[in-house]
């Protein structure tokens, strides 16, 4: 999924480790989840998301929330790092 390969290629670690399970790339992690939730088209339902995370939805809505409220309360860090992965995904388009 391209939103994930952006995701790691932004952090510069592996797709293995973002969808681990235990990973140890916690916020990459987080930040994949989210963007494939809120910007995955209609065929990527919550239920696919969670199956590729290893996650079940609730645990999917939860993290996707949590980054969503980080956002709202104007954390600027993470809110950069999306826009920037968000810019290099639209560069792609044509």
């Amino acid at each position: 999924m391209l939103i994930i390969a952006k995701v790691a290629e932004y952090f510069e670690v592996d797709i293995k480790e973002i969808l681990a399970r235990r990973s140890k790339a916690k916020e990459e992690r987080r930040i994949a989840m989210y963007m494939c939730a809120t910007y995955s088209n209609s065929r990527m339902t919550l239920t696919k998301i969670g199956k590729l995370f290893s996650v079940a939805i609730s645990g999917l809505t939860r993290t996707r929330d949590r980054v969503r409220e980080k956002i709202e309360e104007g954390e600027s860090e993470i809110s950069r790092k999306i826009e920037e992965i968000k810019k290099s995904i639209a560069e792609l388009a044509p």
